[in-house]
């Protein structure tokens, strides 16, 4: 069995961040303007692949900035188009 057939077996210890480039993928879907249905797929797809890592956060403390900086964009686009708004 490779490591990649294992990665969903429960008791599994990984030994890096096997999803680091399809988990980022998906954190800059989860952030597009047209949001729906697509985003929220991202999303669930995000939470599962992450949840996997809940025993070993070790693994991605590293690359916790890297995968939420798609997410501070849109925020802060967000509250800029709302502060301009209410101004």
């Amino acid at each position: 069995m490779t490591s990649k057939e294992g990665d969903d077996e429960v008791g599994h210890e990984a030994q890096y961040f096997v999803e680091l480039d399809h988990c980022k993928l998906l954190c800059s879907a989860v952030c597009r303007e047209d949001g729906g249905l697509s985003s929220q797929r991202a999303l669930d797809e995000v939470v599962h692949i992450l949840d996997k890592y809940l025993e070993q956060p070790l693994l991605i403390a590293a690359h916790i900035v890297e995968l939420l900086s798609p997410v501070n964009e849109a925020l802060s686009v967000l509250i800029g188009a709302k502060v301009c708004n209410e101004l």
